[in-house]
């Protein structure tokens, strides 16, 4: 028998991943459609009365779960909520397109950002960025978006990929949106 073991997320697209979309996979493990249904394990489903395998009643518990809420609804844990990270872009590109802007004006990067703030910023973000953590400095879509404007750069073109996706377009479109960072349990399908 082979085991993966995965972290649940939290919330109603965490419970639907698992109970609708079948775990992106044709095989059903929690519903059983074709398959065994999903089981309860363990103190914690004991200690909540949920036993055997998932049943209606137990997909509303799981659901419940995943919201940080107990069976009978009653709210156990509160949201931990942080901007959503698809919100972020790498940190790098922009660094360099920022460097390439000043070079080929023949000015320094402060100078070119005309802002101390943005230059602050941007400092920041360049050691980041250039450091030992250079493959994890991220930016967020509005700074990113700040620090192109103000060095006369299109960030569109900074973060389009060769096959076109524009990362830069899609980043903004979930700048400002918060997730939860919880994570509710662990699946083990075998």
């Amino acid at each position: 028998m082979v085991i993966s073991i995965g972290r649940l997320g939290c919330g109603v697209k965490a419970a639907d991943y698992y109970l609708r979309r079948q775990a992106g996979c044709e095989a059903d493990y929690y519903l059983g459609v074709g398959d065994r249904r999903g089981v309860w394990l363990g103190d914690g489903a004991r200690a909540l009365g949920l036993a055997g395998e998932l049943d209606p009643a137990g997909e509303t518990a799981l659901r419940a779960l995943l919201e940080g809420r107990h069976p009978d609804g009653q709210q156990l844990l509160a949201p931990v909520l942080r901007l959503d990270p698809a919100g972020r872009l790498p940190a790098a590109p922009l660094v360099e397109a920022i460097r390439e802007a000043a070079s080929a004006r023949d000015v320094e990067v402060v100078e070119l950002l005309g802002d101390p703030r943005l230059a602050a910023l941007y400092a920041g973000m360049a050691r980041r960025a250039t450091g030992r953590s250079r493959e994890r400095a991220t930016v967020s879509a509005e700074r990113a978006g700040q620090l192109a404007a103000a060095a006369g750069i299109d960030p569109h073109l900074i973060y389009r990929a060769p096959d076109g996706n524009d990362a830069y377009a899609a980043a903004v479109e979930h700048a400002g949106d918060r997730v939860d960072v919880r994570r509710a349990g662990i699946d083990l399908p075998s």
